[in-house]
């Protein structure tokens, strides 16, 4: 039973590729979920099962196939979905092929995804770049169809500084300046190093002020 299983794959046909039976050609969208201690993957694949003989009724070849990962399918219901969503596929999927990708592939990623038009792609995707979440990796070879032409390539500004911190150096722990420490020179609210109080911390020293009642063993 479905609900019970332990390991599962889903797959489909992957969109915006064609297969082709006779020549043994299918392009595949696969995702594995597992209910141990692993989230799960995706992948895309390509399979090359030969071509196919009406002679013989089978498909004749050396069968072979590749796979590379994926996005994991996250169900979109229409009308819902807001600006920050798309902006976060768009940085997943340019940080999932860094500097491999052109912005014309990612357009037509987030629109197959989204049901967007250009102009709202253009729109995320310049303030994704101004916010410099995406930077230019420059013009690189790239296969189109089996032909490597150079196209300007996008990837992750990995060098993006802490949101406050314009050194962009690591954010110490506050933790320790953000309360009063007594243990430093400054004795506290408490001026002064009188009878009740240990000079060499600066720590005052508690004293019981709670009186004994009577009749009761010390």
């Amino acid at each position: 039973m479905a609900e019970f299983a332990d390991t599962w794959w889903l797959q489909g046909h992957r969109s915006g590729m064609k297969p082709d039976p006779d020549k043994g050609k299918f392009y595949l969208n696969v995702e594995v979920g597992s209910r141990q201690d692993w989230p799960g993957t995706a992948l895309e694949l390509d399979w090359d099962i030969g071509t196919y003989s009406k002679e013989l009724g089978e498909y004749i070849g050396e069968l072979s196939v590749s796979h590379r990962s994926s996005e994991r399918h996250v169900p979109t219901v229409p009308g819902k979905t807001g600006n920050s969503d798309i902006s976060d596929f768009i940085v997943a999927h340019v940080d999932l092929h860094d500097m491999e990708i052109t912005k014309t592939k990612v357009c037509r990623a987030t629109r197959e995804k989204f049901g967007i038009g250009n102009d709202k792609f253009y729109q995320l995707w310049d303030e994704l770049v101004d916010e410099s979440k995406l930077v230019s990796g420059g013009k690189r070879a790239v296969d189109e169809g089996g032909v490597k032409k150079q196209r300007e390539v996008w990837g992750i500004n990995r060098k993006q500084s802490v949101s406050g911190n314009q050194s962009s150096q690591p954010v110490r722990n506050r933790s320790r300046t953000s309360r009063r420490d007594y243990s430093e020179a400054d004795p506290g609210p408490d001026k002064g190093t009188g009878p009740d109080r240990d000079p060499r911390r600066g720590r005052g020293v508690v004293r019981s002020t709670v009186k004994p009642r009577r009749g009761v063993d010390q």
